[in-house]
């Protein structure tokens, strides 16, 4: 073969292979198509990640009660060696609060705290959105009393412990 057909060949196979991949460019930066209606599940139909099909609704108002089925409780301010007892019908809880002290916390810090469920043994994922402020996963409880127990280890080895006792019962249903 002479010098021009490969070079022709050499072409071609350049302008094919420019408009393969420039049509694999074009598409992947179009703006996406809008979605179908629906095409996600609404925020009423989000559950733990443990339940499923339950319709929970939150209410913004007092960030409590969610459908019977899972409760917010707002603990305010944890202190070492706060008691704490609550009653609830809910079969999962989040805790949510902010660790504070009579000392001050500048001088040490303290990274997520532990909460455990006592009774079941169940280990609770923790977030801190900023420093000294927690919310945690929703914690399964058991029938009956619940000890949680909450521990917050400062990174000199200092522990802030709370414990509560969530007593679990059954709703009372109306008889005919």
């Amino acid at each position: 073969m002479s010098r021009e057909t490969y070079q022709f060949h050499f072409v071609g196979i350049t302008a094919f292979l420019v408009l393969t991949l420039g049509l694999v460019t074009w598409a992947t930066l179009r703006y996406p198509q809008p979605e179908a209606p629906n095409a996600h599940p609404s925020v009423e139909a989000r559950a733990p990640a443990s339940q499923h099909n339950i319709n929970i609704s939150e209410n913004p108002a007092d960030g409590t009660k969610l459908n019977g089925q899972v409760e917010t409780l707002d603990l305010k301010c944890i202190t070492h060696g706060q008691i704490l007892e609550h009653q609830t019908q809910a079969r999962h809880l989040r805790l949510v609060g902010r660790l504070c002290s009579n000392e001050p916390l500048k001088s040490a810090k303290y990274p997520t705290p532990d909460i455990v469920n006592e009774t079941n043994g169940f280990l609770a994922t923790v977030f801190v959105p900023e420093s000294n402020l927690f919310t945690s996963d929703y914690i399964y409880l058991a029938q009956g009393k619940n000890q949680v127990r909450l521990t917050w280890t400062s990174d000199k080895g200092e522990k802030i412990q709370s414990e509560f006792v969530i007593n679990r019962h059954e709703p009372v249903t109306a008889t005919k």
